[in-house]
């Protein structure tokens, strides 16, 4: 299964700033130059996550998508929640993470390391691709880190 995990836009509050919404369709345009085809998108439920999930799966054109929004992937919640759920999933693609900081860089280290201590720390919008054997620890492959500004236009 491809993981895909982007640290949700610039807020205000709990809504997404005008660079938050940019960042997020820079993240869509670093998963289309790499040929990416999700097919389900989640979310925590916090507006910020919900608001860049959709600007993502927005922008592209798939036959089926699905998106889901769920208390599991907010910033404090334990990872094994969110794992869980991705379990029960049958993807036939790749699947978006819309999250937060330190839940993302906690099931970022899981996956590399076995560990939930951070080994790395993402940014707003940036973009980590992660192929996943299982959902175990220390079963993860490191595909892509970018950061949010190499989806800039060119």
């Amino acid at each position: 299964m491809r993981l895909i995990l982007i640290q949700h836009g610039l807020a205000d509050e709990d809504v997404l700033s005008e660079t938050g919404k940019q960042q997020a369709r820079r993240a869509a345009r670093i998963l289309k130059r790499l040929d990416e085809e999700p097919s389900i998108f989640i979310a925590s439920t916090k507006q910020r996550a919900v608001a860049t999930r959709d600007i993502i799966s927005d922008s592209f054109e798939a036959d089926f998508s699905v998106k889901v929004s769920l208390d599991a992937f907010k910033a404090t919640a334990p990872t094994d929640e969110g794992l869980a759920y991705i379990g029960e999933l049958d993807p036939g693609g790749s699947v978006v993470i819309c999250g937060h900081v330190p839940y993302l860089n906690k099931l970022i280290s899981f996956f590399l390391t076995g560990k939930e201590e951070a080994v790395v720390e993402v940014s707003n919008g940036d973009v980590t691709i992660l192929e996943v054997e299982e959902l175990k620890a220390k079963h993860g492959k490191l595909i892509a880190m970018i950061p949010n500004q190499m989806g800039a236009k060119s």
